[in-house]
């Protein structure tokens, strides 16, 4: 029997386990074969049994809802039923909580590629790493520069400079150096700037690295000028 009210469902299946409880004793009393009594119980049981699922029901649906918020899984939606208005708006919180978890994670997805795009177009070489040497960025001038397509951890680079590496572990927040590099019979005049922050409770060193050899050759020239020509 379906009843569109969770009040009335519960008033009238109490009712139900009172009669058959009542039936139970008053057949106790007044019949010689036991036998009987099994009907009377088995609705008995049958009752609290449909009360406690009809109950955890519910529970059942908060731990989904709460299971879908610990693993930021918000495809989730629950529909109305027929256990009355409570429940109904009930559900409607919980539908507007996962809209709005929705919301923010596309958002924040729209400002991860946001930042992924400005990371890769910029001119300068940029790569992070965790303490353990981890890479988890590297952008396009990056790439350019040590001409490789894959890095996994900043060792790796050590096959392009390994005191430019040993420059990057090195450099604390805020400090820069400059490091000469020989690629392919070229020299690079690399400057190295570092800074620091923390990413899921893990240390993070952003290092940009930058070929400043053209300033440099210009400084140079104009030195050489302004002492050729006082």
């Amino acid at each position: 029997m379906e009843f569109n009210n969770f009040r009335l469902h519960s008033i009238v299946r109490d009712l139900l386990l009172a009669v058959t409880v009542f039936l139970f004793f008053f057949l106790m009393n007044n019949i010689s074969h036991r036998v009987f009594l099994i009907v009377p119980a088995v609705i008995a049981v049958f009752l609290i049994a449909y009360h406690i699922r009809f109950i955890e029901k519910t529970n059942r649906e908060l731990i989904r809802f709460f299971d879908n918020i610990r693993y930021s899984d918000f495809s989730l939606t629950f529909s109305r039923d027929n256990r009355g208005k409570t429940f109904d708006e009930l559900k409607s919180r919980m539908n507007e909580v996962l809209d709005r978890f929705r919301e923010t994670r596309i958002a924040e997805e729209e400002h991860y590629r946001f930042l992924q795009t400005v990371v890769q177009h910029v001119g300068i070489a940029l790569v992070a790493f965790k303490g353990n040497g981890e890479v988890i960025l590297i952008n396009t001038p990056a790439t350019r520069l040590f001409k490789t397509a894959q890095v996994n951890t900043i060792d790796i680079l050590k096959k392009f400079s390994e005191p430019l590496v040993e420059v990057m572990k090195r450099l604390k927040f805020g400090e820069r150096e400059l490091v000469r590099v020989e690629v392919d019979s070229e020299v690079l005049q690399l400057a190295v700037y570092a800074t620091e922050f923390i990413l899921k409770d893990q240390k993070v060193t952003l290092v940009s690295i930058q070929d400043i050899r053209n300033e440099l050759e210009e400084k140079e020239m104009e030195a050489w000028q302004n002492l050729t020509y006082p």
